[in-house]
């Protein structure tokens, strides 16, 4: 069964049109931790390509990535509530700017496409939207992405 699902795995990967990607100036192991990021933070598909942008933009900006889900990651489990951004690990995005050191999840073949094409975009931030249903507030500056932090802290989700 390992052995089929790497196959597949290979076959799909070498299905992709990688340059964009390495036009950046990643790799292709790179386009996956990039991936890993896009699965694990976005629940509603049309956003994939738009938080790919936000990252992008951050990682071409110099900017940490401050990715929650990294974070979470590293510590060891998916609760929020257990969420630290001081703890001292390779996958905290608040501490340590670029990529982790590898995937923090199996990207389907929907967040690598958009690890490889992101959105034209300006924006620098996203945070979860008070609707409840997964999707994100999207900000080109700290401000409108303070206004979004906000909103969702003020909404029946943030409790």
């Amino acid at each position: 069964i390992l052995n089929r699902m790497a196959s597949t795995m290979e076959q799909r990967m070498d299905s992709i049109d990688w340059g964009p990607l390495e036009a950046f100036g990643l790799t292709r192991y790179e386009g996956v931790i990039l991936a890993s990021l896009i699965e694990s933070e976005v629940r509603v598909a049309a956003e994939r390509p738009i938080v790919s942008s936000v990252l992008y933009n951050r990682l071409t900006d110099g900017q940490r990535l401050e990715i929650d889900a990294t974070v979470l990651y590293g510590l060891g489990t998916r609760d929020p509530a257990l969420f630290n951004n001081e703890s001292d690990s390779p996958y905290n995005t608040y501490l340590y700017a670029g990529l982790p050191p590898g995937p923090i999840a199996n990207p389907g073949i929907a967040a690598i496409e958009a690890a490889i094409n992101p959105a034209d975009t300006e924006f620098i931030y996203f945070v979860a939207a008070p609707s409840c249903d997964g999707a994100h507030l999207f900000a080109e500056t700290l401000e409108g992405h303070n206004a979004n932090v906000a909103e969702f802290r003020a909404s029946e989700c943030a409790e």
